[in-house]
């Protein structure tokens, strides 16, 4: 939607049928003359191809029949995006075909590196997964770009790129040289911060782990298998890229998913988690790591753990007074580029019962569809297409509208 210049694209692959047809004609030519063809499975939700990246079925449709030595699928890791508490890929495991794993160390839903988020854990527990799996290519990772932001923190350009590069090193070492994380973070230390305290550096990326596990996501609804339509669900929505979203909309949502009690100790944690990134700088002081990174960070997660207490808590206009306060006073005290605070505090026009009737009948739990979902699916974009572009428009805030591929593609 925000793209313009000399290189744009469109979709044109709508179809297992599409998809189909482009490999049986292009393959012939790569075969010709010996490349490799690189197939990417990466989709979001969009017409009859758009599950392709988690279902089965039209998996199949695609790809079966569909052989040859210059064919690589190249996979996310997860059933959606570069997401925590997503379970590994079972399409992966799916065919005879070679895959590709893709991961990502410059982690766009997590800061785009201006703060740690260490990944090296969660990719060795893939690799562990995966290791005697023989149609395993390799591994594609997503070092320097991806996501929609005004972050620089440029990996193996400019110092500020350090999280980015040690989150790129560590998986390579893994996947490439069969290293655990502490061997692959002990070789880091000695080869590029001229260092043999290690255990220093392990704490502080561990630390970075938790608190972006535990304050940035919200595992109770994290942990849920999500489905609308032919997406997978993410399992982060309340922040988006660089979006700190805080409506009453998502407070219904989150509130639907997420039980009380479980709300109230998310508060909690997300407050204890503060303190993490505080001992964060601490270590960073100590080993000559960039302090101000930190400073951002506890200033942004400060304003997603009160956001918390909106989200779960009685009595939310109190917290929204403190909120506006501290939206304010981050604003002025960090330029642009930084994370957007969006404040929405318009109350949802329905009850609860009738929301949660309505989540019942859009969303559902599992991965195969009901005969309500095909229903839907034909009647949804045809009939309804006037009113869900009022509703998106009402619900969604505008950087949803006009960024990437737009809210309204997922109902095509």
């Amino acid at each position: 939607m925000d793209v313009s210049g000399d290189f744009q694209s469109r979709l044109i692959l709508k179809t297992p049928r599409d998809a189909r047809l482009m490999l049986k004609t292009l393959l012939p030519v790569f075969e010709q003359n010996n490349k490799l063809l690189i197939f990417r499975t990466w989709t979001v939700g969009i017409s009859r191809l758009g599950d392709l990246i988690w279902n089965r079925d039209t998996f199949k449709r695609v790809f079966d029949d569909i052989h040859s030595p210059n064919l690589i699928i190249s996979m996310k890791y997860g059933e959606s995006d570069f997401f925590r508490y997503l379970p590994l890929n079972r399409l992966l495991f799916e065919s005879d075909h070679r895959k590709l794993i893709e991961l990502q160390t410059r982690r766009e839903y997590e800061g785009f590196g201006r703060f740690p988020s260490f990944i090296g854990r969660d990719y060795e527990k893939i690799c562990d997964r995966l290791i005697s799996t023989r149609n395993i290519a390799g591994i594609s990772v997503w070092c320097q770009t991806g996501g929609w932001s005004g972050f620089r923190d440029l990996t193996l350009l400019e110092d500020a790129g350090i999280w980015n590069e040690i989150n790129t090193y560590v998986p390579l070492r893994i996947f490439r040289d069969n290293l655990r994380t502490d061997q692959a973070l002990q070789a880091y230390c000695k080869e590029y911060l001229e260092t043999t305290d290690w255990p220093s550096l392990r704490e502080l990326l561990d630390l970075s782990d938790r608190v972006v596990k535990n304050l940035l996501y919200i595992d109770e609804f994290a942990t849920r298998r999500i489905f609308f339509r032919r997406l997978r669900m993410p399992p982060l929505i309340a922040v988006y890229w660089k979006h700190i979203l805080i409506s009453h909309f998502m407070r219904k949502i989150l509130r639907f998913y997420v039980s009380p009690a479980c709300g109230r100790d998310l508060v909690k944690t997300g407050y204890h988690a503060l303190r993490d990134i505080r001992r964060m700088k601490e270590i960073a002081a100590k080993l000559g790591l960039p302090q101000e990174d930190f400073d951002f960070q506890y200033d942004t997660f400060r304003i997603i753990a009160v956001a918390r207490a909106y989200y779960f808590l009685s009595h939310p206009e109190r917290t929204l007074r403190l909120l506006r306060k501290m939206k304010e006073n981050y604003e002025t005290k960090w330029p642009e580029p930084r994370y957007a605070v969006q404040l929405d505090p318009r109350p949802f026009p329905l009850r609860s019962v009738h929301f949660s009737r309505i989540i019942n009948i859009l969303f559902r739990r599992q991965s195969s569809y009901r005969r309500l979902d095909r229903i839907l699916a034909v009647t949804l974009y045809s009939i309804l297409q006037p009113l869900i572009r009022r509703v998106n428009h009402r619900i969604f805030p505008d950087f949803a509208q006009k960024q990437a591929m737009g809210i309204n593609s997922v109902f095509k």
